[in-house]
């Protein structure tokens, strides 16, 4: 496309969502390290400069991503849940998996976040991602309180913040590429591939069973 410059505010947001999209397609076939704002201005047939008047990073635009996917991850685990009561924890295991299974793109930035994408941003930036990423998981809560009323309240955080690191952890194990698990064959010929909606599900009925037993076991 032919750069011409935004000047209202709804062409700036058309034009940033087109950077989104031309980062997150490159994505699809590149590794992290290997993609550049070159690559994503030659895509949209930018200039870098005409690129840095939108964005200040590369990262700033793996951040935007990340917030677009988990806002859309939050909302569709919220209306999932919505006038659903008295769920069994295999039930509500069984769906919290296969709703957050459906946002592969937010789990494989999430492993990138800590170490690499937010080191690079300047702190302005962070605050804001940060902010943004926290009121979306906040809006969780009345869910886990509806669904495990037995969870204290002041653990409802770390349920909801621990549940996403371990899915996004064990994502980037079941998205191993074909090099990595010939190697972990190499070290355990035994060993299988495992799909990640099962293997996220037993893991969260796992920790649920836990927290039952835990104030079960302080109450009696």
């Amino acid at each position: 496309m032919a750069f011409k410059r935004a000047r209202t505010t709804e062409q700036k947001d058309i034009r940033l969502n087109q950077i989104l999209d031309a980062t997150e397609d490159l994505f699809k076939n590149n590794n992290y390290a290997n993609i550049t704002l070159q690559m994503i201005a030659n895509k949209l047939d930018f200039t870098r400069a005409n690129l840095y008047k939108y964005v200040p990073t590369k990262e700033d635009i793996f951040l935007l991503i990340f917030e677009k996917y988990l806002h859309l991850w939050v909302e569709d685990t919220i209306e999932v849940f919505r006038n659903k009561s008295n769920l069994s924890i295999v039930e509500f295991a069984d769906i919290w998996s296969k709703t957050i299974e459906k946002y592969p793109i937010m789990l494989q930035i999430r492993n990138l976040l800590n170490c690499i994408i937010e080191e690079n941003v300047s702190f302005e930036s962070l605050v804001d991602f940060k902010s943004t990423i926290w009121h979306d998981f906040y809006r969780l809560i009345p869910i886990i309180e509806t669904q495990l009323p037995f969870v204290e309240k002041k653990v409802l955080k770390s349920f909801i913040t621990s549940q996403f690191f371990y899915a996004a952890t064990l994502f980037l194990a079941v998205s191993a590429q074909e090099r990595h698990w010939k190697a972990f064959k190499l070290c355990d010929s035994e060993l299988e591939a495992i799909a990640f909606q099962p293997a996220f599900r037993e893991y969260l009925c796992i920790q649920i069973h836990g927290y039952r037993s835990m104030y079960k076991n302080i109450t009696s």
